[in-house]
């Protein structure tokens, strides 16, 4: 397992890949996918969550794992609205370089499963009302390419 200089999270829209990513970082790096470990917490899908509870008591559970996370450094894949809330976005940018994967919403609407996304109505109006929160990122990284180009990008980053 290698070392990190610093907390690292990965953020950007639904189906730009970040779960995906961490299959690949995790062989790597210490690293979290932070919806897993809140289902692993609930014992069930956020989705199912959020048929019975707001999308507030969701973000507020969120902040709460973020709270929880290792000290140590790591990097962090966070689902796609964890920007949305004000306390986990301040957490993230004061505790952690964070990292935008940018990618163009015709590109990531085909993997984008609806029925798996409560919070998906409208993709495209959904985006254009978190970019402002993305683009507070530490840096961005504009992909429409492989995960494995993603992945190289990333590595890039976090090796500096």
């Amino acid at each position: 397992m290698k070392n990190l200089k610093n907390k690292f999270a990965i953020c950007g829209f639904m189906g730009v890949g970040k779960s995906t990513l961490h299959q690949k970082f995790k062989e790597h790096y210490p690293s979290f996918d932070l919806d897993s470990l809140i289902e692993k917490d609930l014992g069930l899908r956020i989705n199912q969550f959020l048929e019975n509870n707001n999308v507030n008591q969701f973000r507020e559970l969120e902040y709460q794992t973020l709270l929880m996370l290792p000290k140590e450094n790591h990097l962090l894949f966070p689902g796609g609205g964890v920007l949305e809330y004000e306390k986990s976005r301040n957490y993230l940018l004061e505790h952690y370089i964070t990292i935008f994967i940018n990618e163009d919403i015709d590109t990531i609407l085909p993997r984008i499963n609806s029925k798996e996304r409560p919070l998906l109505k409208n993709p495209k109006e959904l985006l254009l009302s978190r970019l402002e929160n993305y683009l507070k990122c530490s840096m961005k990284i504009n992909c429409t390419d492989s995960v494995d180009e993603k992945f190289r990008k990333i590595s890039e980053v976090i090796n500096e």
